[in-house]
């Protein structure tokens, strides 16, 4: 079963593909499986979807909340004014 075959529990969990990569939300993924799988504790669930995602990605980022670059543009601004005196 692919992602786009999942039964969707919302438009935002519906996938999206960005930069090629099809995504959906990290909550849609638990849902899912806690739908399938019921016997296991979401806690479970949880840090096998997390391995897997690093195991995926190696660790890096795909997709990043908006405010994550504008916290980064805060800092850099900051770090770039201090830097300047």
């Amino acid at each position: 079963m692919t992602l786009s075959s999942m039964p969707a529990t919302g438009d935002q969990d519906r996938p999206h593909v960005i930069d090629g990569w099809e995504l959906t939300s990290y909550a849609g993924v638990v849902s899912r499986l806690q739908a399938r799988y019921p016997a296991m504790r979401t806690s479970e669930i949880e840090a096998i979807v997390v391995r897997e995602h690093d195991a995926f990605t190696g660790g890096r980022p795909i997709v990043v909340p908006v405010d994550v670059e504008r916290g980064a543009e805060e800092i850099l601004a900051w770090e770039a004014e201090g830097s300047a005196l």
